[in-house]
């Protein structure tokens, strides 16, 4: 998930700084950051599976891994200092 604030980039769009991103340009990136259009696409079949099977891959890694695994359900952004990221899961 990009940051909501515009301070980072996100790991998606990181290659597009080198040019070699299939999702990014560094254009579009100039566009995000010095214009503030917004770079989201429409979700895509990929996309949907992707969210649909997220919680059944979590659980089944929790279990084979025997780890406690807290999901982010809502995709919550955090941000600590310069770093920011979304996680999947809190695993303890």
């Amino acid at each position: 998930m990009p940051d909501p604030l515009r301070q980072t980039i996100s790991a998606t769009e990181a290659p597009g700084l080198w040019n070699v991103s299939p999702y990014v340009t560094r254009w579009m990136l100039w566009q995000k950051f010095a214009k503030g259009i917004a770079l989201d696409s429409d979700e895509n079949s990929r996309m949907k599976w992707g969210k649909l099977l997220q919680p059944l891959i979590i659980a089944q890694a929790a279990e084979e891994l025997k780890l406690d695994v807290i999901p982010n359900a809502d995709d919550t952004y955090i941000r600590r200092g310069l770093l920011g990221c979304t996680r999947d899961a809190t695993i303890i």
